[in-house]
Parts: C-alpha cells; sequence; structure tokens
C-alpha cells in the first residue's frame, strides 16, 4: 500500500497546474497538505497581546478562496523566472497554491503569527513528505515582521492589506521599491494605494482591479499595479 500510495502522490505531483495538469488534481494535492479545513488560523489572546498589539498590527484573519487567487495568478502572468510573495501568509495556503499552480522559480510567505506559520509549516512538510510539489523549486516560510523582512528580488507581491493603517502601507511600499528586483514588479492589495501614498503614487501604474471571493465575501476587489520605478541602492 505505501508503494501504491507513493506512486499516486507522485502522479499528483505531475499533474498538478504548475506542471501542466488539471486543476482537480492541485486540488487533491491541497487536500494532502490541509487535512484539517476546521483550523481556521485564529490566534491566541497572548499572541495577540505581545506580538499583534506592540505593532499596533490588527490580528483579523481571513484568507482569500483557491479561485480568487487562481485568478490573482492568472491576472499577474506567474512565469519561471518569477519570485512570488504573500505578505501576511496565514496558514500559508496561497504560497502552496502559487508554487503548485504555476512554474514561480521561489514562493515566500511571511507571517507576524507564530501559531499561523507553525501551520504553514507543517502543511508544507506534508506537501514534502508526500513526495509532492516540484522539489526543484524554492518555497519558504518566514516568520516575523512583513517591514523587517529581506524582500529583495520579490517580483509578484500579493498583501491583503484591509485591515493595515495607512503608515504601514506607505513603509511598505517604500520597502518595496528599495528591495523589488526591478521595475515591472507585479503588486496585488486588498486597498487602494492611493489612499496611503499621496504623491508617491507616481511610481505605480494602476492595472484596474478584480473581484475574488475571500472566507469574509464572496466578493472582494483585489487592486494591481506595476511598480514603474525602484529606488536604486548602490550594491
Amino acid at each position: 500500500m505505501c508503494a501504491v500510495g507513493g506512486i499516486i502522490r507522485r502522479s499528483l505531483a505531475r499533474q498538478c497546474p504548475g506542471n501542466g495538469g488539471s486543476w482537480d488534481s492541485f486540488l487533491e494535492t491541497l487536500a494532502h497538505c490541509y487535512p484539517v479545513e476546521s483550523d481556521v488560523g485564529e490566534v491566541s489572546l497572548q499572541e495577540y497581546m505581545t506580538s499583534f498589539r506592540p505593532r499596533r498590527h490588527a490580528a483579523t484573519y481571513g484568507e482569500i478562496s483557491l479561485e480568487g487567487m487562481r485568478s490573482l495568478l492568472k491576472a499577474a502572468s506567474v512565469g519561471e523566472d518569477d519570485v512570488f510573495c504573500d505578505l501576511g501568509s496565514g496558514r500559508g495556503r496561497a504560497v502552496l497554491q502559487a508554487h503548485l499552480t504555476t512554474k514561480a522559480r521561489r514562493v515566500l510567505g511571511v507571517e507576524l503569527s507564530a501559531e499561523r506559520h507553525t501551520r504553514a509549516r507543517a502543511a508544507l512538510d506534508r506537501m514534502r513528505s508526500n513526495g509532492l510539489g516540484d522539489p526543484t523549486r524554492e518555497v519558504e516560510f518566514c516568520h516575523g515582521d512583513m517591514l523587517e523582512q529581506d524582500l529583495r528580488g520579490v517580483s509578484v507581491v500579493y498583501c491583503a492589506s484591509l485591515a493595515f493603517r495607512a503608515e504601514v502601507v506607505e513603509t511598505l511600499f517604500r520597502k518595496l521599491r528599495r528591495e523589488a528586483c526591478s521595475a515591472g514588479m507585479r503588486l496585488f492589495t486588498m486597498k487602494p494605494m492611493s489612499s496611503a501614498l499621496g504623491s508617491e503614487l507616481q511610481h505605480l501604474e494602476p492595472r484596474g482591479s478584480l473581484p475574488v471571493a475571500c472566507s469574509w465575501s464572496s466578493e472582494v476587489e483585489v487592486f494591481s499595479y506595476v511598480l514603474n520605478t525602484p529606488i536604486l541602492v548602490a550594491k
């Protein structure tokens, strides 16, 4: 049975959309990574008091749907030279979806909650131990504040920023301008950047928006931008 199970899991990995396979194969693969759907990613009061409140960050949690992320990744035209990053990656589902359904050479998730980060790492471990995914492409989950994380080289960024304060959005944008791989970085946010950036909005080219389903609403607007003037830092 173990040998047969291994063959089936390797077959699933090959059949995922990132390897030219089907959406149903991806869903079956993801089920191996997240066997307990009741795990919704809420944090404990203790973690909120020690990690979120001192930084004045919201601990509210919700996830973009699989179909919603599918639409986002398609709009981003993620290819084999891209590095996809989810800022506030929670349980890591969007990160694993990007790995399994695109050819991105590296995918990265950054999460402040240690509890959510642990869940994401467990899902990644299940994926790897079951022989799923592509071992030649990097999947990484980082525990920490996104404003302190090394984001050099990212080319596609997703950020569910609905609960972010304006100063957090502004600081994050300046960080992305410094660390983006080049002009052309694609940025997807759930809050329009114009609400926080003011004159700095000139460094972003708006690309419209797309409606996606999320865990809290059947239709949430995601705003799309392309970075046109990164900050050049001497090496």
